[in-house]
């Protein structure tokens, strides 16, 4: 039966809830939406009258469906176009695959009289539903002036220096491997607050916190001076201008293949005083304020990797005293002596190190990661027990990055991720089974998963991680020398790709909350190390199809177009970030609560959760059997109905824009705006309409999008933002001239 019985006054093609298929689901997950699958609509097939009059005839494998139609639980349904969520699906339909993160999809289905979404809350989304993010704010600002040194090699801060309560970002860019500056910009706008010369070493890392009990931090950063082989003095800057206030007397000590120093310091209280320690290496300093000097309290030799170490703090033997572990050494945060334990023997080289609880016995374990060129390994220790959990495991021509720590799969168990120069992996313990359960993708003993990357001449590039989208699994953020890109904490998928460009050391992207708007935002540094062309063989991104723009330098903070990324802390002080090894005040506990027993991750920042969960409106669109009555050659009266497929109301005067052209390619290409005149319950639909003054003769293609005002805003607040449009090919008002 035809939606629109009077064709003699109003065509607008088949209006009904077919979905356009390849140009109308932008971005979509299934190889099916880069083209027209089963009949979907392209250019106004319709399932044939004759079927509307059998509701639902019987199909199966001996008994297909005619063109138009699809066969679905055995009974053929209108074919609407394929799915892997309900923000695939056009014309108030809705998808049979809500998550979509097993890698299976489903078809639109439309919704009947009455039905909505009883699930429709304000907490998170799935993993099909990641948006590219968008620009906040970069530095240096778009088309400002070129800065005496704009690339930055190293992991930017997020910390509060002046005691305002609102963020800064700090880092320290630098030309080449040359000598840096000091920079600390707002995390509102990335306005600078300072920029002051720095012989911050090129490609380490820094760390901040309050040293000295004023509720102000104080940065630290590794000399120029020194040498790969024998390791840097320590800098002392003041956190609220950049000035330097100290530089240690002596280098903390390295040996073994460093080919370049990278390192990075770390702050704990190894004594409990109340007074925070600097490590770097094995070595340990104080921030003596009254003679202005940085004391040294011992000096323990590391073997460094190929860029150099960087330091972790924590009870690895559950003494109640905190242990360095740098290098592929533990050592005692008091004296400096040797603690490592016999099984670690065997890791020989130097390497990087994360910590979590594996197994769940109520001690930490140690991840290493061995980090030499052509030798990289992967271990997990439970340092107590002194034995190995995951034996050391090879990754074929690899360096290693430092690891991170979260439950990626989201079973409840932590696991573990490092890059190498052409994979990212994510490791499961539970990967090591024999036979491997199924949700093991890698071929590698006990690889979850590993996704391409490019990172040749260093492979030693870090990662962080975080739950953007809240969904119990944490997803993989790592840049490469070409791409940024997400990662689904269970199979790997690209959630987005970004391409911002690094030559790579040991740095990393970060999450916190720079603005205070309660989501979280993403901090990624930046070099253009790599000359131009470097990255074209990249062009289109594999997964995404982004294209690839160049090389870019600098610090870019991004955040979801929709602002939906779950809250998070305005805090990463250091690379080896684990939560509550830093107050929320800047200072650093006397007694840090170990992180493994209480968020169980490792450079991972707070997952926050948003406000209490409330139900939510859903507005999608269909078109409408109202005619327009009138002779319409000056004026056309369009109309479209507004549903709620939500599980609240949607309030009174909602707009509702028509658009000759797709509203999310060309938002400019509005009609009129019309608007709901009463509250719409869960289940029901208004009919809306506006004029169109001076309106085309013969066909056209309409669109009609609910809950936007015509300017791309969406006023209503709605459980899911990309499933409201309609499509209406063919439209044509009949009645006037013509």
């Amino acid at each position: 039966m035809s939606l629109f019985p009077n064709r003699r006054r109003l065509s607008m093609g088949y209006l009904g809830r077919g979905v356009l298929t390849g140009l109308l689901l932008l971005g979509a997950c299934s190889p099916a939406r880069q083209g027209v699958e089963g009949g979907g609509r392209d250019g106004g097939v319709e399932p044939s009258e004759d079927m509307s009059t059998v509701p639902n005839p019987s199909c199966g494998p001996d008994m297909p469906c005619p063109s138009g139609w699809r066969c679905h639980m055995a009974q053929c349904v209108p074919d609407r176009g394929t799915c892997c969520s309900d923000n695939d699906c056009l014309n108030d339909t809705h998808c049979t695959v809500q998550m979509g993160d097993g890698g299976s999809c489903g078809i639109c289905l439309d919704w009947k009289d009455g039905e909505s979404d009883a699930m429709c809350k304000g907490n998170g989304f799935s993993a099909t539903e990641f948006k590219a993010p968008v620009d906040h704010c970069q530095w240096p600002p778009k088309g400002g002036p070129a800065p005496a040194a704009g690339d930055v090699v190293m992991t930017p801060l997020v910390i509060d220096i002046d005691g305002d309560s609102s963020p800064e970002i700090v880092f320290a860019p630098q030309t080449g491997a040359g000598p840096s500056r000091l920079v600390a910009m707002s995390g509102k706008d990335c306005s600078v607050k300072y920029d002051v010369a720095a012989n911050i070493q090129g490609f380490s890392q820094i760390a901040a916190a309050d040293l000295d009990g004023d509720k102000l931090p104080e940065i630290v950063g590794i000399s120029t001076f020194g040498s790969p082989g024998s390791g840097h003095p320590v800098l002392l800057f003041e956190g609220t201008t950049g000035k330097l206030l100290a530089s240690s007397i002596d280098s903390y000590t390295l040996s073994g293949g460093v080919a370049f120093d990278c390192s990075g310091p770390a702050i704990a209280d190894l004594d409990g005083d109340g007074k925070p320690e600097i490590i770097v290496g094995g070595m340990v300093l104080r921030w003596n304020k009254v003679k202005k000097q940085l004391d040294k309290v011992f000096d323990s030799p590391v073997i460094g990797a190929t860029w150099g170490t960087l330091s972790l703090v924590n009870d690895m033997d559950g003494d109640g005293k905190p242990e360095i572990i740098s290098g592929n050494r533990i050592f005692d945060g008091l004296t400096g002596a040797d603690k490592t334990p016999s099984s670690m023997a065997s890791l020989s080289q130097g390497g990087y190190s994360a910590i979590g609880d594996f197994n769940k016995d109520g001690s930490p374990d140690l991840v290493f990661v061995q980090s030499v060129n052509g030798d990289q390994k992967v271990a997990v220790v439970d340092v107590k027990a002194d034995k190995f959990l995951m034996p050391m495991t090879s990754i074929p021509n690899g360096w290693g990055g430092p690891p991170t720590v979260a439950d990626f799969d989201g079973d409840g168990t932590p696991d573990f991720g490092t890059a190498g120069p052409r994979s990212y992996y994510v490791f499961s313990l539970d990967c090591l089974k024999t036979p491997k359960p199924a949700k093991c993708r890698g071929t590698l003993p006990g690889v979850l998963w590993n996704s391409v990357t490019k990172d040749q001449t260093s492979g030693g590039t870090a990662s962080s991680v975080f739950d953007f989208n809240g969904d119990g699994r944490a997803e993989v953020i790592y840049r490469d020398e070409c791409w940024l890109r997400v990662y689904n904490g269970p199979d790997g998928k690209t959630v987005f790709a970004r391409p911002i460009t690094s030559g790579t050391a040991l740095e990393m992207p970060i999450v916190a909350d720079v603005d205070n708007d309660g989501h979280a935002d993403l901090i990624v540094p930046s070099d253009s190390i790599k000359e131009n062309g470097y990255c074209a063989d990249q062009d289109p991104e594999r997964e995404t199809g982004a294209a690839h723009k160049g090389v870019t330098q600098g610090v870019f903070v991004l955040k979801d177009p929709m602002n939906r990324w779950m809250p998070s802390r305005p805090m990463w002080n250091q690379h080896s970030y684990h939560i509550t090894n830093v107050n929320d005040d800047g200072t650093i506990p006397a007694k840090e609560t170990p992180n493994w027993t209480t968020y169980n991750n490792y450079r991972q920042n707070i997952q926050g959760t948003l406000v209490k969960t409330v139900p939510l409106p859903d507005a999608t669109s269909r078109g409408s059997t109202s005619p327009d009555q009138n002779e319409c050659s000056k004026q056309w009266k369009l109309y479209a109905q507004i549903c709620n497929r939500g599980a609240d109301l949607i309030a009174a005067m909602v707009p509702g824009t028509f658009y000759q052209k797709d509203p999310r390619v060309e938002v400019s290409s509005a009609i009129c705006v019309a608007y709901t005149t009463a509250p719409i319950q869960p289940g029901k639909c208004e009919v809306v309409s506006c004029a169109w003054t001076n309106p085309p003769q013969g066909t056209v293609d309409l669109w009609f999008r609910a809950n936007d005002d015509g300017k791309g805003a969406r006023p209503q607040p709605q459980c899911k933002n990309s499933n409201d449009l309609a499509f209406m090919p063919g439209a044509r008002c009949t009645q006037g001239p013509g």
